[in-house]
């Protein structure tokens, strides 16, 4: 397929395999993936002919909502599939602790596969399924390190992927599972404590920046501007002080609605850095720039 070739060289082959990964995942593929893209871009097609038809939007910006509206939606549709992912590793890695605290309970000498098996039948969802697929794949013939390295390879969690390490070497090591589950979970416990005093400290910061680029700046800007439009400069005008020029007025307008764009996309930067996920840039882009120019013109 065409647009399966173009996509693949788009995002590069190796984000190409991981986004295969994460479809699987949810029991789909590229394929669906793509008709369902494309299937969207035939519905926004037809609401664009018929604004162009009944004159609400000119040719000019047909064209070129023509040619950008299937690339926004594939680029919408892969970073939805990617946030998903991203709560599904978040997810794990809540439940991470839970988990090791239960494995710890059991006595002295358990063997793993007993454990593997015990937290496949709990209701973890995403983790029991991930420790359900490793002991289908002990029970084949795989060595236990290899079956808990798969589970690293379907995930991209640096925590799960540090746990899984830790079990590795403690099973290798043959000390007793008790006593490493249990260290563990300790271990967990201090880098969730630790992420949320990062979290306290920094939430301050990305709500007030979201705040103030999509609310606050927008309605001072637009008070402002309503402010200024209501002037009377004629009377300046008549002795001397002051002669107005229409094309200042105008230059100024648009050179608001740019400042509003440039604060909309340096605002979604910031705040997807301080989240420590820059891809979430677009989607704090689609939500502060429409909110932004709403508020302007509105006020």
């Amino acid at each position: 397929m065409i647009l399966n070739k173009i996509f693949q060289r788009v995002i590069g082959t190796k984000r190409f395999d991981e986004f295969l990964l994460y479809l699987n995942k949810d029991s789909k593929t590229i394929n669906i993936f793509l008709k369902d893209s494309t299937t969207i871009f035939f519905v926004a097609l037809i609401a664009i002919t018929l604004c162009y038809v009944f004159g609400v939007i000119s040719l000019a910006i047909f064209l070129i909502l023509f040619l950008i509206s299937l690339p926004i939606i594939l680029s919408v549709k892969y970073i939805f599939v990617l946030f998903m992912e991203e709560q599904k590793q978040k997810k794990i890695e809540s439940q991470l602790q839970d988990v090791l605290l239960q494995a710890s309970l059991f006595p002295k000498g358990t063997e793993i596969t007993k454990i593997i098996d015990y937290i496949s039948k709990q209701k973890y969802q995403y983790i029991s399924l991930e420790f359900k697929i490793a002991l289908k794949q002990i029970k084949k013939g795989h060595s236990v390190k290899t079956s808990l390295l798969e589970i690293c390879n379907r995930n991209k969690s640096k925590l799960l992927e540090r746990v899984i390490n830790l079990l590795i070497i403690g099973y290798k090591s043959g000390k007793d599972m008790h006593f490493v589950f249990n260290k563990i979970s300790q271990y967990i416990l201090r880098i969730h404590e630790l992420e949320r005093e990062r979290y306290s400290s920094l939430s301050i910061q990305k709500y007030t920046l979201l705040l103030a680029s999509a609310v606050l700046v927008p309605l001072i800007l637009g008070w402002i501007q309503n402010i200024i439009s209501g002037f009377d400069f004629s009377s300046f005008q008549t002795i001397g002080v002051i002669t107005p020029d229409i094309k200042l007025a105008i230059y100024a307008k648009y050179a608001t609605w740019i400042y509003l764009a440039e604060l909309s996309i340096i605002s979604s930067v910031f705040i997807a850095l301080i989240d420590g996920n820059k891809r979430k840039f677009i989607l704090y882009l689609l939500i502060i720039l429409p909110l932004a120019y709403l508020i302007f013109f509105l006020v």
